[in-house]
């Protein structure tokens, strides 16, 4: 009754809409009675522009580079860093740490290193 559902990870965990917290993005452990474990968004607007700019940045990855560049995780650093500028101005909470979206950063600068 707290969380309206309307997505998942692919991996069990839902993504919310988060009623008792001014209506932000929030994403439920499966494995853990469906605690929240990640703030998403701000906002479902945020949310989706989020969206819609990473799902951009990997089309022009796979667009510049090919789909190898996408799988093996060897994206140029300039994209990734103008990826989290962009994910910044839209909603600069959703790129700190222990966010979702800090977490996806990290993951793409992570796999660049190894």
């Amino acid at each position: 009754e707290n969380y309206s559902w309307f997505g998942d990870n692919g991996s069990g965990d839902t993504i919310c809409i988060d009623h008792n917290n001014n209506d932000i993005i929030v994403m439920l452990d499966h494995e853990y009675g469906f605690v929240p474990i990640f703030f998403i968004n701000s906002s479902i607007a945020q949310f989706a522009e989020c969206l819609l700019v990473y799902e951009t940045f990997l089309s022009e990855v796979v667009k510049e580079d090919g789909e190898e560049e996408v799988e093996a995780t060897l994206i140029d650093l300039d994209k990734i860093q103008g990826l989290e500028k962009e994910l910044t101005l839209i909603d600069c909470r959703a790129v700190m740490p222990e966010c979702f979206w800090r977490v996806t950063l990290d993951d793409l600068y992570e796999t660049r290193r190894i």
